[in-house]
């Protein structure tokens, strides 16, 4: 039998081969070393700087402030409400420009407040006819308020008041009643009215005085009372010459509560108070009757006049007083819609294109009111001073009577001046818009 000898070499291969074909073995893969590293720490970020700021109030004599103030973060909103003492009035405060009792102040600086407290001087209980008429007085404009009117209502009039007396002079005695919705609060103020006129020996009857009051087609309570609620602007001077004082009523300043950026009530608050700084500056109590108006003392000048002045200068003063941004009108503006309406009544009545301004009354188809208005704008533009018809026209009233006044301040006559405004009408807008300041 022939033995088979193999290479050692092939044996040693073939056991490599089986080996590394076995269904068990596992198969490593390389490994890799990864070296880690520790993150740098992010940099801390640095507390916000506070900036803090000294609010310092000082209530001083007459009155009281809610806060003393203190150290407060920039920006932080303050709320601070001045109260005046029995017998003191508030008039504003010395820091800021706000008129307002209660204020929100935001703090970003260092700020000193104070407000102003003056005393009140109270109007005397009794007085002769000529005894304070045509004078600036020291004592106080007696305020009656319908029971049913609200803190806000009262407090914006006073504010409104005080401005006019503040730019036109303080004339009294001075009464103001302002209504509001309720007939009985209305009847309460007919009844205080009333009272004092009798006290005063002004009025014999009471009752008699009270049912004129109350009487809706009269110029009383409830005439206004009555106007409030059709949420409408009335008001007007009913103050007696004869008794020696002023007399002014409204309807309900609701203006101030629900649109605080209107500036209606403003204007006629201003415009009510030129008719008693006119009515004050003439001592002449001679009226002549008219009807369906009543009795009017022609010393105080043409109606035209009387309300055109009153007017344009209660508008032009409430637009250089206030920047209201919801201003419905600036000066211009209105006084474009002032000349509509007599373009307009000179349309719809041929007569009123040569009407004298002399010559129209309350009720007139003319638009006596539009016309008056834009004669006095010619005026002042005329004697280039806003203030003329107040300040020098008035005082030479007395002396003088009316229509010399009149010729010594604008030197010109009225007759002369009825023609070169009817020459003025006929200009177009844009050359007549030239003559009004622009505010």
């Amino acid at each position: 039998m022939k033995k088979l000898i193999y290479p050692i070499a092939l044996i040693l291969t073939a056991f490599l081969i089986l080996y590394s074909c076995s269904p068990e073995e596992e198969t490593q893969a390389p490994t890799s070393t990864v070296q880690s590293t520790t993150p740098e720490p992010e940099p801390e970020t640095p507390a916000p700087v506070v900036v803090q700021y000294t609010l310092t109030v000082t209530a001083g004599e007459g009155g009281t402030v809610s806060s003393e103030g203190g150290e407060f973060e920039e920006g932080t909103e303050v709320e601070l409400t001045a109260t005046p003492n029995e017998g003191y009035r508030f008039d504003g405060w010395e820091g800021i420009e706000s008129n307002e009792s209660t204020i929100t102040l935001s703090v970003t600086s260092d700020t000193e407040l104070s407000p102003i407290f003056n005393l009140m001087i109270q109007s005397p209980a009794s007085y002769g006819v000529d005894e304070y008429w045509g004078q600036i007085v020291d004592f106080e404009p007696e305020i009656f308020f319908a029971s049913d009117l609200s803190n806000t209502l009262r407090e914006k009039f006073m504010i409104d008041l005080n401005l006019a007396i503040s730019q036109f002079g303080n004339y009294g005695p001075l009464e103001c009643y302002v209504l509001g919705n309720s007939t009985n609060a209305a009847n309460e103020l007919a009844i205080e009215y009333c009272n004092r006129r009798v006290e005063r020996g002004q009025e014999g009857d009471l009752n008699g005085c009270i049912d004129n009051q109350m009487n809706d087609n009269g110029y009383g309570m409830e005439y206004y009372r009555k106007d409030s609620d059709g949420n409408g602007i009335w008001a007007s001077l009913n103050g007696s010459r004869r008794h020696g004082y002023h007399l002014l009523q409204f309807s309900k300043p609701y203006h101030y509560e629900e649109d605080p950026s209107s500036i209606e009530y403003t204007i006629v608050v201003f415009h009510e108070y030129f008719h008693v700084v006119n009515a004050a500056n003439v001592f002449s109590d001679e009226s002549i009757y008219i009807e369906g108006i009543g009795q009017q003392i022609p010393e105080r000048g043409p109606p035209a006049m009387v309300e055109g002045s009153a007017n344009y200068l209660s508008h032009y003063l409430a637009r250089k007083l206030f920047d209201y941004p919801n201003s419905y009108l600036n000066l211009r503006l209105y006084m474009v819609t002032q000349m509509d309406n007599i373009k307009r009544a000179r349309n719809e009545f041929p007569n009123c294109n040569n009407v004298n301004l002399s010559e129209i009354n309350y009720g007139d188809s003319c638009d006596m009111y539009s016309l008056g208005t834009w004669g006095i704008a010619y005026l002042m533009d005329r004697a280039d001073n806003i203030n003329a018809y107040q300040e020098v026209l008035f005082p030479l009233i007395n002396d003088i009577g009316y229509y010399a006044a009149f010729e010594q301040t604008f030197g010109i006559t009225f007759d002369e001046f009825e023609m070169e405004f009817r020459t003025f009408l006929e200009l177009p807008i844009s050359q007549q818009l030239e003559i009004i300041p622009d505010i």
